[in-house]
């Protein structure tokens, strides 16, 4: 009997594959012990995806680890909706998986130092739960940082992490800095964030990130807030579009040794900033698309060794900037999937059957070009419209790329009724490696 995802408890937990993938990890430990050229009281571990939950439960259950770097994983997996409470009741089933096998039971047994690796709209290690997880943990030294916008990506400034984490506590190397601190309170006119880190003076830049009125993680969209020094550390301000809203903000401080660390996540309703009001408008202009923090590549490389970039910043002869493709990452053709969640930004969310534009540059325009509009991307209703790209004429060397709700169908053919649940829009493409795409001007018409 399964409880989903080889979640297998009969005749009892020991015949689950989680259970003997954590029995083969010990085993590697004693393998790794045992070899001559290994000081078996230094031993550490990190695991990607399902390795990242199983990280967690070889942790807490092998006294010899005495590092780990869970990636992505972060238990509550049998919890489907971000905001589920663990004390509601379900079946026996469930309740012996979760008392047994799940990554979050473990947590309290992890005393060695851990650092958590993710991204922020992972749909594996939930953001939010990632914090409940490491606070269950009794470490002495808990850090975590996420590479904003991806799904099961890290990026490479990031990624250099796993092996600073090991150095400090395997061979002896720098300590790093505190978490840093941080508060969501009422500025003078809007929302502002306050960052406190440690060690200011080793302080390389510290940048803000914050998301509005969306509680799925996995589909946010993560503005960018300016951060600039003050008295006692560095503030950012983040406007929102309405009462309604809530201010999901997370910090992230890069230190000149190469530490990245991000802060906690806090989150607040707008109605509760007394004194701010809010100031962001609907309007057209969704994204210039002038420089790439809004876009994310979907099949990204989950691999945290890597250092590629996929995205590159196009700019021509009068110094019109555009959004490309780093064309040494690809084969030929380049074949591609980019997307961005600002469509269900409440700013830029539109209702209705109007039509979505951006620029493509005429003497870089893909050989082939789909669109995709997803509606509640990772939540119950996930479905998927498609169509293929519809081109008007060629200005300044430009062509306008038209989207419209009647040419974007599912898989049963029905079109897309409007864009009103839609949070995430892909282009799937391919083109030559020698003339990668070049978009600009996201925007609504009108």
């Amino acid at each position: 009997m399964t409880v989903g995802g080889g979640r297998i408890l009969a005749p009892d937990p020991r015949h689950c594959p989680w259970f003997h993938w954590a029995l083969a990890a010990r085993r590697a430990l004693t393998l790794l012990e045992e070899h001559p050229r290994v000081d078996g009281g230094r031993l550490g571990i990190f695991g990607i995806s399902v390795g990242g939950t199983l990280t967690w439960i070889v942790a807490g259950t092998d006294d010899r680890v005495k590092a780990a770097v869970p990636i992505y994983g972060c238990g509550w997996d049998s919890y489907p909706k971000p905001w589920d409470d663990p004390s509601e009741p379900v079946n026996e089933e469930l309740a012996l998986w979760r008392r047994t096998l799940a990554a979050e039971t473990y947590a309290p047994l992890v005393r060695c130092p851990v650092f958590f690796l993710s991204s922020t709209n992972d749909h594996h290690g939930l953001l939010d739960r990632s914090f409940r997880t490491l606070d269950l943990s009794p470490a002495g030294e808990k850090r975590a940082s996420f590479t904003p916008q991806y799904i099961h990506h890290i990026d490479r400034e990031e990624a250099r992490g796993l092996a600073l984490w090991m150095d400090w506590h395997l061979k002896g190397g720098p300590r790093w800095p505190a978490n840093p601190r941080i508060e969501l309170q009422a500025g003078a006119s809007a929302p502002e964030v306050r960052v406190r880190p440690a060690d200011p003076g080793d302080v390389e830049s510290v940048t803000v990130r914050y998301a509005l009125s969306n509680p799925w993680p996995q589909s946010r969209h993560w503005r960018r807030a300016p951060a600039v020094p003050c008295e006692d550390g560095y503030r950012a301000e983040t406007p929102y579009s309405s009462k309604d809203d809530t201010i999901h903000a997370i910090a992230a401080v890069k230190y000149r040794s190469g530490v990245k660390l991000s802060s906690r996540l806090v989150s607040r309703e707008a109605r509760f900033l007394h004194g701010t009001e809010p100031t962001l408008r609907a309007e057209p202009l969704i994204d210039p698309m002038e420089e790439i923090g809004s876009w994310y590549y979907g099949p990204a490389y989950t691999d945290p060794w890597r250092d590629d970039r996929y995205f590159e910043v196009w700019e021509g002869p009068s110094g019109e900037r555009g959004f490309s493709l780093a064309p040494a990452l690809f084969g030929d053709p380049m074949t591609f999937e980019i997307a961005t969640h600002q469509l269900g930004d409440p700013q830029w969310r539109r209702k209705g059957r109007g039509a979505l534009l951006v620029d493509v540059l005429e003497g870089r325009r893909p050989e082939r070009l789909e669109v995709k509009a997803i509606e509640r991307q990772w939540q119950p209703g996930h479905t998927e419209f498609r169509g293929p790209a519809v081109y008007g004429a060629a200005r300044g060397g430009w062509v306008e790329m038209r989207m419209e709700p009647d040419g974007l169908v599912d898989a049963q053919g029905r079109k897309l009724p409007g864009w009103d649940a839609v949070d995430c829009l892909v282009f799937l493409g391919s083109s030559p490696r020698k003339s990668p795409p070049v978009f600009r001007r996201l925007r609504w018409e009108g």
